[in-house]
């Protein structure tokens, strides 16, 4: 009876596991029963997956700004000497009797464009810069004649400089200074307004000009100096 009892169970057993295994494989074949790990297999037989790529999606966020390179070795020199070119431009303007500074008692006047350095803003060496032009240095004659070379002076030199370093600049004049008189460069008298504490020592005569509305008398007007001091040339054409 026993032997029976057991062949019964075994026999139960047997009907019990055959249909969880029918029911687990009729389960795999829908997403909601299939294990996690089942998701991922590929499939064995052909897939049915197309090759056409779908539109692509938004662009990321732009990354942050990298690091500023080195600066690069430094340029070739200039091929064109704009030096020169200014120089004939001049040149050729004398030639045609134009006055591109101002005209006074039928003369032309003229600040050329010109940075002051030790090779061109001594005297002598200012006088040079005018002789190239054809001109010379300037005598001042009268006190109306300084007021209007004052005003050109003024205006041409902030049309030539943007952001000027100093609020006046100083300029050669062709006259002298000797036993106390200021003497034309043609042996005349000159017309004087001078810088406070002036004269003093030296034989040049340079001439401050103010560019700003900070820099008034007394400290505008003409002083004395050495004649190697460094100012910038002032020039009469002897064309008009």
């Amino acid at each position: 009876m026993m032997l029976l009892y057991v062949l019964f169970k075994l026999a139960l057993l047997l009907i019990v596991v055959s249909k969880s295994a029918s029911h687990l494989k009729h389960q795999q074949n829908y997403l909601v029963c299939r294990p996690l790990d089942s998701l991922f297999e590929q499939p064995l037989g052909p897939s049915n997956q197309s090759a056409i790529r779908g539109p692509p999606g938004r662009p990321g966020n732009r990354g942050p700004q990298g690091l500023k390179g080195s600066a690069g070795p430094p340029g070739p020199e200039p091929m064109v000497n704009w030096t020169r070119i200014e120089h004939r431009i001049q040149e050729i303007i004398n030639e045609k009797g134009t006055c591109t500074g101002v005209v006074y008692g039928g003369h032309c006047y003229w600040l050329p464009r010109i940075v002051a350095t030790t090779t061109n803003g001594r005297k002598w060496a200012a006088a040079s810069v005018c002789a190239f032009y054809g001109a010379t240095l300037v005598d001042i004659e009268s006190s109306e004649m300084y007021d209007t070379l004052y005003k050109y002076i003024q205006k041409a030199w902030m049309m030539y400089v943007d952001q000027p370093t100093y609020d006046y600049v100083d300029v050669w004049l062709a006259s002298s200074y000797q036993d106390g008189n200021a003497v034309s460069s043609r042996g005349g008298d000159v017309y004087t307004r001078w810088y406070g504490g002036h004269p003093s020592t030296g034989t040049g005569i340079a001439w401050i000009v103010s560019t700003g509305s900070t820099r008034v008398a007394p400290k505008i007007g003409m002083y004395t100096i050495n004649e190697s001091y460094i100012s910038v040339p002032f020039c009469r054409l002897l064309k008009n």
